[in-house]
């Protein structure tokens, strides 16, 4: 069970942060009543839902499955507003446990820490063709450890959340929450688990894909895409129920799975990388939660918990080391406002 959120409390300061604790808040899905990842997950994701009422393609890949349309007396269609020279502030807090089997298969270690993210979306500006742009960037970055927390520990930490202090990204989205174009800093050469959580975290700030149909309360849809999280691509459905809604907010009921095929990792010949560092066994989350949009603003409220599970063979100059992990996660999204 994912541990419930917390407020951060005030740490010493430090210097990085680390990619193994970084997956976990990628992972962002999957709560106790969801079968565990690894499961015959992979088998449903390119399965077509046998009550779609309507289909529409996106850019690059996406794929838009009506479900069903909602409430005929509430029916509208649900555009957001953008003007131009628009920032925002936020936060994401996140609860991370991570548990890491020995080579006997027993867990082999476990650690648990709050994570404080302050972030900053914008200024929007005019990309063209009804598009808009804007920046997405860590502004800061808070984790909650005691103050007797050893220094190998506190190390281990700076370490592994070192690539969320540089996290940024740069997207170009419609009025309808699809991305057309985006560009981000993600480093190569990280662990899977870190790869997916920096790219995870980048959506989790995106505002909710919106069909292009009228709809009304109780709307149900699901966007396919195939994210790309560096040194491996996922596919991904998210599905979305619509809540409530009033006249610019709604609430929306989330679910997300995510499934990346058996591949090499790490350097890549054609970047010059030579033979790559491992290799990608199996890459599953499932989890869920919620996120409370307003068509008025740029970064909506979230809450979701789920799990991930990661198989992994990592190359050495001595050997090859099997790795496998269980993470369970519970993130929140606060815009300030």
């Amino acid at each position: 069970m994912p541990h419930a959120l917390a407020p951060i409390p005030a740490t010493s300061a430090l210097p990085r942060l680390t990619p193994f604790v970084l997956l976990v808040l990628l992972a962002a899905c999957g709560g106790a009543d969801q079968p565990p990842p690894g499961t015959l997950l992979h088998a449903d994701m390119n399965q077509t839902p046998e009550r779609v009422v309507e289909e529409e393609p996106g850019p690059d890949g996406l794929i838009l499955r009506m479900l069903s349309f909602g409430d005929e007396d509430g029916r509208r269609e649900l555009r957001y507003e953008r003007r131009e020279g628009t920032t925002e502030d936020g936060r994401i807090q996140m609860m991370m446990s991570v548990a890491i089997p020995g080579a006997d298969g027993r867990q082999g270690g476990h650690q648990t820490a709050p994570i404080s993210l302050d972030i900053e979306a914008g200024p929007t500006e005019a990309a063209g063709d009804g598009l808009w742009r804007y920046h997405l960037r860590v502004t800061g970055l808070q984790v909650g450890l005691p103050p007797e927390t050893p220094q190998e520990v506190l190390e281990h930490f700076a370490t592994e959340t070192a690539p969320l202090r540089a996290l940024a990204s740069t997207v170009v989205i419609d009025d309808r929450g699809i991305v057309h174009e985006r560009a981000g800093e993600i480093p190569e050469g990280l662990e899977p688990r870190t790869l997916a959580l920096l790219a995870n975290i980048r959506m989790s700030l995106l505002s909710p894909v919106l069909p292009g149909a009228a709809i009304g309360e109780g709307a149900t849809w699901e966007v396919k895409h195939l994210e790309d999280h560096g040194d491996f691509e996922v596919h991904q459905i998210v599905s979305y129920e619509l809540v409530s809604l009033e006249r610019h907010t709604g609430r929306l009921q989330v679910t997300l799975r995510q499934h990346a095929p058996p591949g090499p990792i790490g350097g890549r010949e054609e970047d010059g990388g030579g033979e790559a560092r491992g290799e990608l066994i199996s890459y599953e989350t499932l989890g869920g939660g919620y996120v409370e949009f307003d068509l008025r603003h740029i970064i909506p409220e979230a809450q979701i918990a789920g799990r991930t599970h990661v198989e992994a063979v990592i190359e050495t100059p001595a050997a090859r080391i099997p790795t496998q992990s269980e993470m369970s996660i519970a993130i929140r999204v606060e815009p300030s406002r």
